[in-house]
Order: C-alpha cells, then structure tokens, then sequence
C-alpha cells in the first residue's frame, strides 16, 4: 500500500481482478459471489500486511456451460449481466462461453440460403429452451401461447453486443458459437440433393420437436453455410468477436454410422468450415458427447472423431472432470488441449452436495499427468446459485501448485463469506464439510418430485443417486449458525449468512420430508395395525413440512419463485407478458409438455414449493388415504392423471408471487429446528447412536409415530 492506495499489477486484468478480490477475502475478510451479495468494505481501506504473488497454475479459467444460458440466464437483463461480468473478472475469468443472441446469427445465414421466416420459426426454440435448439436437439418452440417473439432475439443481440464490448475491455477471450451441422427443416426441401439426415429422437421428446435435421458434414453445403455462418456473425459483432467458437455437432446424439473415416471427416468439416471463415478459428468442443453416449463412443472412434483436427485447431471441456473425467482413458484427448472441468450440478438443482477433498487435489493430480495439455480449469455447472462454496474452490484451484488443504480453505471462506469471526459458523461449516462436502451423492427431496408408492425404489432417471436422508452434520450445521447469530446478531443482517441459513434449513426439512415419507409408506403398508386416522395424520405432517418449508425459503430473496417470473415478464412487448411466464413457469417443473424430463430443474423455491408441490402431494395423499380407507389399491394410473392435470393448470395461472423476501429468517429457522430437530439434537447429545432409519433403533422415528 502506498499513499493510502492499494496497488496490483499483475499479466492481464482478469488476473489483476482475482489479485483484487484476494485482497478483499484475505485482508478486509469480504467477497463478491453469484447471488451478489453485499460488499463490506470498511470506511478505510486496511493495508497490506506484506507484498504478496500470486501466480496462476494454468492460463485458462473457463466459465459457463451451454445449459446455464437457459437454466440460470435466458431471462437475465444487462444490469445483471454487467454485474455477473464483474464477478467473472475478480474470479479471474478470462474465457466465459458467450452464446447470447445466436438466434439472430441464425435468422441472418439462413436467410442467405432461402430459408423463410416461416421455416425459421419452427427451427427456433422457446426463449427458455435456447441451449437445446443450439445444440441440435430440439426445433420449435411448444409453447401454447405463441414462439420466440422477434423482439426477444433483437433485445438479445443488442445484449450481445454489450457483452462482448465488456469482455473486450477486460481481455476476455469470449467463446462465440459456430455451426454445428444443424439446419432448419425447409432446407431439405431447397437443396434436395444435398445429404441430409434427421437426428435421433432426442430423450424421448415428441419428435415434432427434436429429430433435427442434420446436414451431413462430407456434403459441400456443409462448409458453405459453416462459413456463411461465421462471416454473418463476424459482421453483426464487427471486432468485438474472437476465434474461438464453440460448436457440439453429436451433444446426446449419435452418429449415424460407426466407420472410423466418417467420423474422421465430420469432425474435419466442422474445423474446415471455420478456417473458411476465420484462418485463426479454434473449435471449443464439448466433451459431454463422449460421457452421455458412452456405449457409442469406444476408444477407438473417439480417436478417429478428434484425429479429424489438427491438435492445435482445437480446445476439449472435458466437462465433468471432477466426478466423469475422460482425458484418462482418452489419453488425454489423444494430445488435444483440454481444460479441467467443474459440473457438479445437473438442472440448478439446491441440494447440498459436493466433494470439496476430491476437488482440492484432482486437477493438481490431473496437471501433473497431461504432459503439458490441461491448459486450464473451468465451471460448467448447468445451472448457478446454488453450493457456491464448491465453485468458489474450483476457482481458487487454477491459483494453486500443489492440493489445497480443506480446512484451512473452508475457513477463509466463512471468515470472508461472513465478514466477520464467528466460531459458531466455522462450527457449522466444519459439519458441512465433513459430510455433505465430502462426497459426489446428490441430495434429493422427494418434495419435488411427483409423488407415487415406489419412489424408494423407483425414481425419476434424471433425479440424483441420493435421496439425502437426514445427515446429522446439516442438523448440527443449523444449530450452529443458529448459535452464531445468537452470538453476533450482526449476522443477521449478512446477506450470505441468512442465505445459508435458509439453505441449510432448507435442505434439513427437505431431508426430513424423506423420512416422513418412509413414514407415511410404512404405516400404508401396515394395514392390519394402521388406521385412517393414523395414515391422515402423517399424510398432514407431510403437507405441513412442505409449508414449513415454503415459510423459510420465503424469507430470503435467493428462494423466491416470484423473482424467477418477475424477470421473464420484464422481457415482454406488445402484451406478450404471458408467454414469458408460462416459459419461466414450465421450465422448473414439467420442463416440456411430457413427463419425459419432468422434474428435471426443480427449484425448492418460495412459492412454487407452496403451490405446486404441495398441491401436488395433497392430491396423492388423499388419493392414497381414500383408497386404503376403502380398503382397495391406489389406482396410480388415475392418480397420474389427475396430477398431471393439477400440473398443466398451474402452468397456465398468473398468481403473482413476491419479490422480497418476507418475515425473519433466524426467527423462522428457529422456530422450524425446534418443531423438527430439537429432541433429535438432545438424544444426540446425550449418548452416541448410529444413524438409523428403523424405527426401533433410532428414538427421534418412534416419537414420530402417529
């Protein structure tokens, strides 16, 4: 510090913002995060304790995945992309996927090749669904209430065009998109004589809307409309573009032919067709194809598809590294360049989940055994807002030469995350780390999920492979941050301290609901001791959980529904108001007007939780307890019905939810750990017992029993 100044110097100004929110985290013990919380910063600025460097481990901090476009950002405006920019830079950022406004990138080359407006309609998806249509796997837009209006892909262009100039100024290399292969079904009908096949059925869609048309990469229109693709955008973004483009010909999708020169040959048109445009172009590939389709892609035809670039016309995401890490036995890309990817999360799911030891030490071990190729380390989780802390080390491990020690990492982070010194919190914390931090299982909640007799045994195939039964640490976790801020009440006005607070609650009701199901199911199953009056009163526990739950998330801004809608009816223009809802409204629950992907980026948010879900398990629970009163099975089939009838209306409804949060947040998780974890906590303190399920082995179960 000189003069009463900070001063950083540093190779570029991504790595100059990392040394800047160092600074913030070690020194005035504050941090910037996704969800934007506050800044506490002092009125004078503490120096330095001594000159500090830093040094990065790999040149590359890569950042979003095609996913989170849709499942975090579709309805995003500049304010809060602006923001989330300055965020990427003091996380030292310099290569984020920039793939807002494609659509007019689309509407402008086809037009070149004769396509109509008509026939670009339909090849255009939802504006919630954008991901999938730019990867080739769904067409059309299904909404009921009209398609992707133009002023959305015109506001989105001008979005772009501030994006762009933004990550220019901090030099960013931005990942812009390319062409992938994937055409409009009109241009079969114009160039009838090129080679052209339909994708296959894409997760079981109905195929009006997926089996997209796929122009063979060996045909010549293939370069001629992947060049005209990069020159139309080249002169919608002028200089502000880059060369390197990201283009997923085979996301989900298999190659229609398993020859080894086919595969060699279309992945040859897909650079070939970039240099035609660009001499200096890089592919930016994304390695989910080979994870997703693995009995397709055997060693030997991934080698075949990557020989077709050159090594160094590429950059590979090997995109699930921390749990599904393919450079091993791909020899890491067959001498590709390939970055160390963070996924973690499928669908912006909230459970509590993540494998902090794992992560602070594998892309160290994966460094050392790339003979130079792992360049990088990036996040491509689907979704953001949720489990920062396992984000925020994947960050700080492209700082780091040798494994990071957890504890001490986790301790910094609570010291800064909460601008202040709370043992309590650390306490809560260390709980977390031990447990829920500490392996790959998924935390799910049977709250969100559509409810059925087998769920134990049956589940969803997107839903995780854990269905987080009550871990002591998240009861011990919500005690202790209970306890912090009995301790220093300045906690309770911290942003991020009642957001985790909430979160932990929230997963710790989320949990319990699984054990009030296992309940409910037991006592269902017991029909010779069981009465009505014993299954309706548990089937009322479970309903009124639900609402607890509903109560707490309602406390907070980070868990309302009513912000998720607000800002996709910002979007509207000329009264187009509802077809912005229902997008925001289908996507976090039906996710499509099937059941194929039902569920899949459920939100545990205030509102929705309250509505939907709980309306939905009111339905079933009577359902069930009429059916064991009368002494006959469930019919699940008619039950399905009626849910998904109880689902499509809510789709379509227009109650409008808050967008502040209500009530007080330490005083609800006070009230919802002593109704549903209080006694627990005493035996638990009283005598060591293992972890049980059964009734008979754990006291807190048999205190349950209605």
């Amino acid at each position: 510090m000189q003069a009463g100044r900070i001063h950083i110097s540093g190779s570029s100004a991504t790595a100059m913002g990392y040394a800047l929110h160092s600074y913030l985290k070690d020194v005035v013990h504050t941090q910037v995060n996704w969800d934007n919380h506050a800044l506490r910063l002092p009125p004078v600025l503490p120096p330095v304790p001594s000159r500090s460097t830093l040094a990065k481990a790999s040149k590359v901090t890569y950042y979003l995945n095609i996913c989170t476009h849709s499942y975090s950002m579709w309805a995003w405006d500049w304010i809060q992309w602006e923001t989330h920019v300055d965020w990427m830079v003091l996380n030292g950022i310099n290569m984020p996927l920039a793939i807002t406004g494609q659509e007019k990138t689309w509407q402008e080359t086809f037009k070149q090749f004769n396509v109509s407006s008509t026939g670009l309609q339909r090849f255009l998806g939802g504006a919630a669904y954008l991901a999938w249509e730019r990867m080739g796997n769904i067409r059309g837009d299904w909404s009921p209430l009209g398609r992707l209006p133009q002023h959305f892909i015109e506001a989105q262009h001008a979005l772009q065009l501030k994006l762009l100039s933004r990550y220019r100024e901090f030099g960013m290399l931005p990942a812009l998109p390319a062409f992938a292969g994937h055409v409009p079904d009109e241009m079969r009908t114009l160039y009838p004589s090129a080679s052209m096949r339909r994708s296959d059925q894409w997760a079981g869609f109905d195929r009006n809307y997926t089996c997209v048309y796929m122009l063979d990469p060996t045909d010549l229109l293939y370069r001629a409309v992947g060049k005209a693709f990069l020159t139309t955008q080249q002169a919608l973004y002028g200089s502000y573009t880059s060369s390197l483009y990201s283009a997923d010909t085979y996301n989900e999708l298999v190659p229609h032919t398993s020859d080894h020169a086919y595969l060699r040959a279309s992945s040859s048109a897909v650079i070939e067709s970039m240099l035609a445009a660009d001499p200096n172009a890089i592919w930016l590939m994304q390695a989910w194809l080979f994870i997703s389709m693995r009995e397709y892609w055997t060693q030997d035809k991934v080698q075949a598809y990557l020989d077709g670039v050159p090594n160094d016309r590429m950059l590979v995401l090997d995109l699930y590294s921390e749990e599904a890490p393919f450079y091993a036995p791909t020899h890491n890309y067959y001498g590709k360049d390939w970055v160390f990817c963070v996924l973690h999360t499928f669908g912006g799911n909230l459970g509590l989940h993540g494998n902090l030891g794992h992560l602070a030490s594998a892309p160290i071990a994966a460094k050392a055994q790339s003979h130079g190729t792992m360049v990088g380390l990036g996040l491509t989780m689907e979704g953001i807002f949720q489990n920062y802390v396992v984000y925020d080390l994947g960050l700080d491990m492209n700082w780091q030469a040798t494994p990071r020690n957890v504890s001490s990492y986790v301790t910094r982070y609570v010291r800064s995350r909460y601008h202040i010194s709370s043992p309590h919190a650390q306490d809560a914390w260390a709980a977390l780390t031990t447990a829920v931090y500490s392996g790959h299982d998924k935390r799910n909640s049977l709250m969100t999920f559509r409810p059925h007799l087998h769920m134990l045994s049956s589940r969803p195939l997107h839903s995780a492979n854990a269905l987080g039964e009550p871990a002591p640490s998240v009861r011990e976790a919500w005690r202790h941050l209970l306890d912090a801020a009995i301790a220093k009440p300045v906690l309770t006005t911290t942003d991020a301290f009642t957001h985790d607070l909430v979160d932990v609650a929230r997963q710790g009701l989320s949990d319990r609901m699984n054990v009030y199901y296992k309940k409910f199911l037991e006592l269902y199953q017991a029909s010779t001791t069981t009465t009505v009056s014993m299954l309706q009163a548990q089937a009322d526990a479970i309903v009124t959980l639900m609402r607890d739950c509903d109560r707490v998330l309602a406390t907070h801004p980070d868990f309302l529904l009513g912000r998720w809608i607000a800002d996709a009816k910002r979007l509207q223009a000329s009264g187009d108001a509802p077809y912005f809802e229902f997008e925001a409204r289908v996507q976090i629950t039906k996710w499509s007007l099937n059941d194929i992907l039902n569920d899949y980026a459920r939100k545990e948010w205030a509102g929705v939780v309250r509505d939907y879900y709980v309306g939905r398990w009111q339905l079933w629970l009577q359902a069930v307890v009429d059916a064991f009163a009368a002494k006959r099975p469930v019919d699940e089939a008619a039950t399905d019905d009626v849910l998904r009838g109880f689902e499509r209306k809510w789709l379509y409804d227009t109650k409008v939810y808050p967008t502040h949060g209500v009530g007080d947040a330490v005083a609800v998780a006070t009230e919802l750990w002593t109704k549903y974890y209080a006694v627990e906590d005493a035996l638990a303190t009283t005598k060591t017992t293992v972890w049980s399920d059964d009734p008979a082995a754990d006291p807190w179960l048999a205190l349950t029993d209605m």
